[in-house]
């Protein structure tokens, strides 16, 4: 099993549950695993796990989108919305995952595109929400909304935010 781990190597708290995890013992498993910081490209994985803050979560989750494997959080941050795991627990919940003795929960994407004269200019992809603005112009812009092959509909504005499910929830628990 080839396991990405994601984190900021500049954090001591991050880098010391990489290094609990890379250097626990997990029972005869071949265990192969890949470090660096949450925006690099790991290659091909079986399971990526984000160690750090909801900022970690979200960059790791941005790299790996729509890759087809799972992604496990340890929080070693303040707040941790995002992620399910804490330090403490690391190695002990990497065991369980690799006994299959866990419980994955999907999450529903946004994908953006930035549609100019019909030609896609960008495309992003987020866990939590994407928001779209105007630069400084002084006028409202033209903004429409498409789902699946549907129009929903256009408006003129500053701009527009749209959440997930997962994002919208981070943003009620934060506002308590």
């Amino acid at each position: 099993m080839r396991i990405g781990l994601f984190f900021n190597s500049k954090l001591e708290a991050s880098a010391a549950v990489a290094s609990a995890i890379k250097s626990a013992e997990y029972r005869g498993r071949d265990v192969e695993f890949v470090e660096g910081d949450a925006g690099d490209d790991h290659g091909a994985l079986d399971l990526a796990v984000s160690i750090g803050g909801d900022g970690t979560f979200l960059l790791t989750s941005k790299t790996i989108m729509g890759r087809g494997f799972p992604l496990y959080g340890i929080n070693t941050g303040h707040l941790g919305f995002l992620a399910s795991g804490d330090a403490q627990s690391a190695v002990r919940d990497m065991r369980k995952i690799l006994e299959c003795d866990c419980s994955t929960f999907p999450r529903i994407p946004l994908k953006g595109e930035i549609v100019r004269d019909g030609r896609c200019v960008q495309c992003v992809w987020a866990l939590n929400e994407i928001m779209v603005v105007k630069s400084f112009v002084s006028r409202p812009i033209a903004l429409s909304v498409h789902m699946g092959n549907g129009k929903l509909y256009s408006i003129q504005a500053d701009g527009i935010i749209a959440a997930t499910p997962t994002g919208s929830t981070a943003y009620a628990l934060s506002a308590g």
